[in-house]
C-alpha cells in the first residue's frame, strides 16, 4: 500500500472528498448543495394582527415631512410672500434716522414710531391669512384620517391609521382629539413624537391620547 493510500485509509475519508489531496492530485471536491435549501424565515414584527406590523419611528417621520409641504405652501403664499412686500412698501420712503443717532433721541422715537404705525397699517389686511394658516391643518389632517384614515404622505408609504381596539377608522372624533394630541407634541418639542421610536406599539402621545395605532402591511 503505497503513503496516498495510507493517509486515505489513515483519515477514514473516501478519495476527493475530506482529507488533504495528494500533492498534484485532483482538487477537493465539496458536496452539492440542496437547490431546496434558505436561510431560516424572519421573525414576523409584532403587530396588532397577522399580517399587520406597527409603523416606525424613521418611516412616519418621512410622512408627516411630506404632509408639512402644503402648509409651506399656503404660509408663503399667504403670509411670508405678503408680509415681505407690506415691509418693504412700509419701509421704502420713510428717512431713516441721522447716523449716530441714539435710541432716546427724538429722531430716532419718532421714526420708530412712524415704522411702527406704517406696519400696523400694512399688516391690518394679512393677520386674517395668519388664521388661515392655523386653520387648514387642522382641516387637512383631521378631515383625511377622518375620511380615509391616512394622509397623502402615510399614503405614499402605505401606512394607516387605526383604532387600538378594533383596527377600525379613527372617526371625526377620535381624530380631532388626535389632532389635539399632536399640540401636546410641539408643545413638548416634539418629545411625544419621539416616544415612538422606544414604544412597544410604536404610539406616539398623540395616539396614546387618541387610543390609536399607526400600521402597514408585514413585508
Amino acid at each position: 500500500m503505497d503513503e496516498s493510500a495510507d493517509q486515505q485509509a489513515g483519515t477514514g475519508a473516501p478519495p476527493g472528498q475530506g482529507g488533504s489531496p495528494s500533492p498534484g492530485g485532483p482538487p477537493t471536491q465539496t458536496a452539492p448543495i440542496s437547490t431546496s435549501w434558505a436561510p431560516p424565515p424572519a421573525a414576523p414584527k409584532p403587530g396588532p394582527a397577522p399580517g399587520i406590523e406597527y409603523a416606525g419611528f424613521w418611516i412616519r417621520t418621512a410622512a408627516y415631512l411630506i404632509d408639512s409641504l402644503p402648509f409651506l405652501a399656503v404660509a408663503f403664499i399667504f403670509f411670508v410672500g405678503p408680509m415681505m412686500n407690506a415691509t418693504f412698501e412700509a419701509m421704502r420712503d420713510i428717512p431713516m434716522p441721522p447716523p449716530g443717532a441714539s435710541i432716546y433721541s427724538p429722531e430716532y422715537q419718532a421714526w420708530n414710531l412712524l415704522v411702527t404705525e406704517r406696519m400696523n397699517q400694512a399688516m391690518g389686511g394679512i393677520y386674517p391669512a395668519l388664521a388661515l394658516i392655523q386653520l387648514f391643518p387642522i382641516v387637512y389632517f383631521v378631515g383625511f384620517w377622518t375620511w380615509l384614515g391616512r394622509t397623502p404622505g402615510m399614503m405614499l408609504f402605505g401606512l394607516w391609521v387605526a383604532r387600538e381596539t378594533d383596527g377600525t377608522k379613527p372617526g371625526l372624533g377620535r381624530s380631532f382629539l388626535r389632532y389635539v394630541g399632536y399640540w401636546i407634541v410641539w408643545i413638548t418639542l416634539f418629545i411625544g413624537f419621539i416616544w415612538v421610536a422606544f414604544d412597544g406599539r410604536k404610539q406616539g402621545w398623540h395616539d396614546k391620547i387618541a387610543g390609536t395605532l399607526v400600521v402597514r402591511r408585514s413585508g
